[in-house]
Order: C-alpha cells, then structure tokens, then sequence
C-alpha cells in the first residue's frame, strides 16, 4: 500500500482539487465543469490529465533512456549525468570502511596518477573493487601478485617475472583497459570507463543497473553476477559501488 492508497475519499477529491488549481492558475485550460465553471471538480478526466503531463514533462523531464549500444556518445553521458544527479546514498559502515581504506592509501594511488594520468581516486575506487585495496593482487582483477593473472585478463602482465610489484600491475591494466593516457576524466566519462573496466554484461542483458557503479546507492537493489556469465536475480552486492565512491571521495580535501 502507498501513501496514495491510504487517503480518504475527501482526501483524494482535495488533492485532485489542489493539482486543477495548481494548473488553472498556470493556464492550462481544464473545461468548464465544477462550482466556479473551471474545471476544477475533483475529478482528474482526461483535459486534467493531459495538462498535468504538459506540465510534468515540462517541470519534470524524463529521464534519458539507457543507449543501445556502451559507447561513449553524447546519448550515453546525457545517461550516466542524470544517474549521477539522481544518486541518492546513505551512511552505511560499509561506505565508511571503503572510503578510509582508499584514502590511506592514497600516497600509493597518486603516485600511480602520475605515471598513467588517471586520477588517484579512480585508481583507489578500482583497487578496492578488484581486491579489497590488497597490495598483494593485481589490479586487473585481484588475482595474486605472485604469477601472472589467471582471470580475465588472463596472463597479464605479459612481460616481466612474478612475483610482480604492485605498481607494475597496476600501471599494466590501466594501460591494458585504455584508461591510461586519457584527458577526459568528467564524472561521465569516468563512469563509462569504470563500468567498461568491469565488463558490460549488466548492461547489456539485465535490466538493472551495475552494482560495480551504484551499489549502495538508490539505483540499486538487488541482482548480480555470482560468476562468469552466471546472473542470479536475488543476490545481492555487498561492495560499495563505484559511482558512491567518488562521490563521497569528491568531499575530502
């Protein structure tokens, strides 16, 4: 039941009363019915509700429908921009151990940030999504730092001999997923390369978003890959996604 549903029949006729007036007084021409000749009657027919969408779409726009193809177009930031404005987080334990995780190691991403020009807190965001911030895996995909990926991606980094610094790896797969080197770090584009770094299976065959992204957030409830090409409807992530990150990191100094 929602709030809707529990109103008394006075109430619904005044708050349909309330929404004709509201758009009377805007101009919006609703007929001749009720006391006063003006259409404001209680009763939402259809001149009602055909101004109520003029206004809505006018007030309220649409939000931009999912593009049909992961490509960074103009379709697909207009998309990840209203996501991002639309985010809603709260104050979960779980944010708060993520984000203290990330900026302790904050040196160590920076450094990264230097030798690949992607922003440390993007390098931070991966890390803790990959391995828990765990100096001792690959940034690809968390997989031991001790012998060459064995996940997808698998036997990266392709030269040099494990055990494998950190810092190696880690410039090895922002350069292998073509992060490295790019200019355009807007929180759109961001995004984009965050979820592509992932994989796209969510996008493209589920009709939810990616908790790699919005975990946490209000874009996400429930549904996630348990493993390769293996989706269940009822699991649910318990990582922080992505785009709560920044945006909680956005906020330290």
């Amino acid at each position: 039941m929602t709030a809707l549903d529990a109103l008394t029949p006075r109430q619904r006729d005044l708050l349909a009363r309330a929404a004709q007036s509201y758009l009377r007084g805007l101009g919006y021409d609703l007929g001749e019915t009720g006391p006063r000749r003006d259409g404001v009657d209680g009763d939402p027919g259809k001149l009602t509700r055909d101004a109520l969408v003029a206004w809505g779409d006018r007030a309220f726009p649409a939000p931009p429908a999912k593009p049909a193809a992961p490509e960074l177009t103009a379709e697909m930031r207009a998309w990840y921009r209203n996501l991002w404005d639309s985010m809603r987080i709260g104050d979960a334990p779980a944010i708060v151990n993520a984000v203290s995780l990330i900026t302790r190691a904050r040196p160590r991403y920076e450094a990264i940030e230097k030798q690949t020009g992607v922003p440390w807190r993007v390098v931070g965001v991966l890390h803790y999504l990959e391995c828990n911030c765990n100096f001792a895996r690959h940034l690809h995909n968390g997989d031991p730092l001790t012998a060459r990926t064995v996940q997808v991606p698998k036997g990266r980094p392709a030269t040099g001999n494990p055990p494998f610094p950190w810092e190696a790896s880690a410039q090895d797969a922002l350069q292998y997923d073509g992060l490295a080197g790019q200019s355009d770090w807007s929180i759109e584009a961001t995004l984009f390369r965050l979820e592509k770094f992932n994989g796209w299976g969510y996008f493209k065959f589920t009709d939810i978003l990616s908790p790699y992204l919005w975990s946490m957030s209000n874009h996400y409830t429930r549904g996630k890959y348990v493993s390769d090409g293996e989706f269940d409807s009822a699991a649910v992530s318990k990582q922080v996604g992505a785009a709560v990150l920044l945006a909680v990191l956005a906020k330290a100094p």
